[in-house]
């Protein structure tokens, strides 16, 4: 449940961003703006220790979260 939970904000955040891009917004940082969300919230379990990752997937990086996405 927990699991499903943080893939499911992952990708709505994720979602959101491309969104406002798309839309013509501001560009979002992803280093400023989205980056700390997944630092508080997800890195504990899908950040770059790989001896506790979770179900396989990292979102420490830009290129992780992106291939998480598609």
């Amino acid at each position: 449940m927990v699991k499903r939970l943080a893939v499911k904000s992952t990708l709505a955040v994720s979602l959101a961003v491309y969104a406002e891009n798309a839309a013509g917004a501001d560009p979002v940082s992803y280093e400023k703006e989205v980056l700390p969300i997944l630092s508080e919230n997800c890195f504990a379990c899908h950040g770059n220790d790989t001896e506790n990752l979770k179900g396989g997937i990292r979102l420490d990086t830009r290129e992780d979260l992106e291939s998480t996405v598609r």
